[in-house]
């Protein structure tokens, strides 16, 4: 197996407003990308990871978040979370979502979604990870709203593989 090692995303759409220099989450470099609760429900898209990846057997994807929550992580017994969903069309549709609550006053932690085996129930290939197709959303839930901050320092995907031909075929000359 193979992995396309750790990618950023380099561009951003606003799906749902709410968030606060939503880029910073191209680089891990402190520099953070904020949602408050009362923002509830806002998304943004990220692309342009930049695979490349061969012809070849799609095993999993794995996406890495590293942030932190300020304040009350639950409000009214209501958990804050962020969701992620990944779009194999260029975000005409996306996988069920995978969710993280990130620990509340804790220096930022890694929250990893998916896996090296996970492929978030979608059939994918090698083309679906052109800048083009591959978009990942994040999403900020709670139905309480309050004052509660997700800070988000960056996002990275790998994807897990196994290449399929562009092997070398050798043939004995027989006389």
């Amino acid at each position: 197996m193979a992995d396309s090692g750790l990618k950023f995303p380099s561009a951003r759409a606003v799906r749902v407003a709410g968030w606060t220099a939503p880029s910073n989450a191209f680089a891990d470099d402190g520099a953070m990308a904020n949602c408050l609760v009362s923002a509830v429900g806002a998304q943004e898209d990220y692309y342009n990871f930049n695979f490349s990846i061969p012809g070849a057997i799609i095993q999993g994807i794995e996406v890495f978040v590293e942030g932190s929550a300020n304040g009350p992580l639950t409000i009214n017994g209501d958990n804050i979370k962020i969701h992620i969903a990944l779009s194999q069309n260029g975000g005409s549709s996306f996988s069920a979502e995978k969710e993280y609550s990130f620990p509340l006053e804790a220096p930022d932690t890694v929250g990893l979604f998916g896996g090296a085996a996970d492929l978030w129930g979608l059939t994918w290939n090698a083309g679906h990870f052109t800048n083009g197709n591959f978009r990942l959303y994040l999403e900020m839930t709670s139905s309480t709203g309050g004052g509660t901050d997700i800070n988000i320092d960056y996002i990275q995907v790998r994807v897990t593989y196994t290449p399929v031909g562009g092997g070398l075929l050798t043939m004995g000359v027989g006389s």
